[in-house]
């Protein structure tokens, strides 16, 4: 791989995956905020109670809340940049897994291999389709020897039957045979998949 593809040069490649995938992160993140906060504020009153509703404390205890929320509110736009930054690593092979499939079906090739770079989430998806393709052209390849060996019986029965007008009964045995060898292989199919 050369270094131009180890670099990916735009970070948002599916913006609503990343986007959902850094808003279900930051809900996360803000639902955890609330409930610290609920936690302090309800420890607090509950240890300090006399305390707890006196002016200059409670005016403290405001501020004290306001600036966590202050921090809490920066913290979560950091952890949606970050987040939207990281998805990429999933975002990016998603992208090119779906490229990559899409070509493979429009085009019917299947010589194409699945690459993803180093640092990518989804390799082992990558290299399991690599497998799948593999064994697809394998079964398909065989496949068409089959096919090319079907066809070359079926033309030297076509031959026999074409040049005499009447045959023997040797020669209908080798014709009969040649028949039941292309339908005893039809039979036995490299392709075992379930249709």
């Amino acid at each position: 791989m050369g270094n131009e593809q180890s670099i990916r040069k735009k970070i948002l490649i599916n913006k609503k995956f990343q986007f959902k995938y850094a808003a279900m992160i930051v809900a996360t993140l803000f639902v955890m905020v609330a409930l610290v906060e609920w936690d302090i504020f309800y420890t607090m009153k509950t240890i300090l109670p006399k305390v707890f509703f006196m002016e200059e404390i409670r005016q403290d205890l405001a501020a004290f809340h306001l600036l966590l929320a202050v921090k809490s509110l920066v913290f979560m736009v950091l952890v949606a940049f970050i987040s939207v930054y990281f998805s990429h690593r999933i975002a990016g092979p998603i992208y090119r897994l779906e490229k990559d499939l899409l070509h493979m079906v429009n085009e019917g090739d299947l010589t194409k291999q699945f690459r993803l770079r180093e640092k990518d989430e989804l390799k082992e998806l990558a290299e399991a389709l690599n497998t799948m393709t593999a064994n697809l052209r394998t079964k398909l390849l065989s496949d068409e020897q089959f096919r090319e060996e079907a066809r070359i019986k079926i033309t030297e029965i076509l031959k026999i039957l074409k040049e005499k007008e009447t045959i023997s009964a040797e020669e209908k045995n080798i014709v009969i045979a040649k028949a039941e060898e292309i339908s005893n292989a039809s039979n036995v199919s490299s392709v075992s998949f379930k249709i």
